[in-house]
Order: C-alpha cells, then sequence, then structure tokens
C-alpha cells in the first residue's frame, strides 16, 4: 500500500511538472511575440495550473456515491478552466488591451493583506461572519460607491453559501470559536 502512494504522489510532481512546463514554454512564446499582453496570460495560466493541482489531488479522494466531494470543486475548477482558455485564445487573437502599466502595489499589498486577514479569521468568526465581513469590506477598499449593492452581496453570498453548503449538501462550514462559545455548541 505505501508504494501505491508513493506512486501516486510521484505521478501527481510529474503531472505538475508537465503542466508547469507547458505554461512556461507558452509564456516564453508570449514574451517574445506579445510581450504587452504577457499579464493577460499568466493569471488565466496560473489559474489553469491551480485548478490541474487541485483536480489531480482530488482524484486521489474516495468515490462512494454519483456526486461525492469532488463534484462541485471539479466543476468549478472545469468553469474556470474553460473560461481561462479562452481568455488565452484572446490573449493570442490580440482581442484583449495590452498590459496597463504598473499600478498602486501599496493598494495590491494591502489587498492581499485583507485576504489574508480573512483566511486567518474563519476559524474564529466562523465561515458565515468573517465571509460576510471580508466581502463588504474588500468591495468598500475597491471603492465601490453603491452601498445597497456592496451589503446586498455581502448579505446574498452569505445566505447563498448557507443553503447551498449546509443545508443542500450539508457541508458543515467551520461555525468559529465565538459562535460556538456563545451557544455552546459542542
Amino acid at each position: 500500500m505505501e508504494k501505491l502512494i508513493i506512486g501516486q504522489d510521484m505521478a501527481l510532481g510529474v503531472f505538475i511538472c508537465i503542466v508547469l512546463l507547458i505554461e512556461t514554454i507558452w509564456a516564453w512564446v508570449i514574451y517574445k511575440w506579445r510581450r504587452r499582453f504577457l499579464g493577460n496570460y499568466l493569471i488565466p495560466a496560473t489559474m489553469i495550473l491551480i485548478c490541474s493541482i487541485f483536480w489531480a489531488i482530488s482524484t486521489g479522494l474516495p468515490q462512494n456515491e454519483v456526486a461525492g466531494p469532488t463534484a462541485i470543486p471539479s466543476l468549478f475548477e472545469a468553469l474556470l478552466v474553460l473560461f481561462s482558455l479562452g481568455l488565452i485564445y484572446n490573449v493570442y487573437k490580440k482581442k484583449l488591451a495590452p498590459d496597463p502599466l504598473a499600478g498602486n502595489l501599496k493598494k495590491l499589498a494591502l489587498g492581499l493583506g485583507i485576504i489574508f486577514i480573512h483566511i486567518l479569521t474563519i476559524n474564529f468568526l466562523g465561515y458565515f461572519l468573517s465571509t460576510f465581513i471580508f466581502i463588504v469590506s474588500f468591495i468598500y477598499f475597491l471603492e465601490y460607491k453603491n452601498h445597497l449593492v456592496i451589503w446586498g452581496v455581502g448579505i446574498g453570498w452569505t445566505t447563498f453559501s448557507y443553503y447551498i453548503f449546509y443545508k443542500l449538501l450539508y457541508i458543515q462550514l467551520p461555525l468559529g470559536y465565538l459562535y460556538e462559545r456563545f451557544f455552546q455548541v459542542s
């Protein structure tokens, strides 16, 4: 049994290396012939790489049901890959605008910090509360002005994820330390 697991890990590593090699070659081609479009290529190519890695990892999960634990993530991965391939095609055909000049890197770092804080607070505040706070604060951070839309998206996503994951799929999302402490959930 140990050899099988090592074999699967080795196959996963080889698969990741092959996908990474293909994307690196394409990045070099775009860098040489369509340099101003390199950023438009790198983002969807990275999404394809990440989806490929997650798909390869998920193939090792047990499949007991018709729609097992990999069904929804696999659907999202397939859609992300499909849309990313569409973006790469548009880069190849020059249908997208060239990459803009470098933007505000401080704002980028702050945005990544907000995402990182959200990830850290999920176990303390719970998925629903931390995600609601994250969505509302991140949309304000992006300087969107319509308050009704901002709060509607926050409430809408939280409600949607509650019904889809908690009620329909019976996936237990983290309720958080505060919720468990306040309501004495064991």
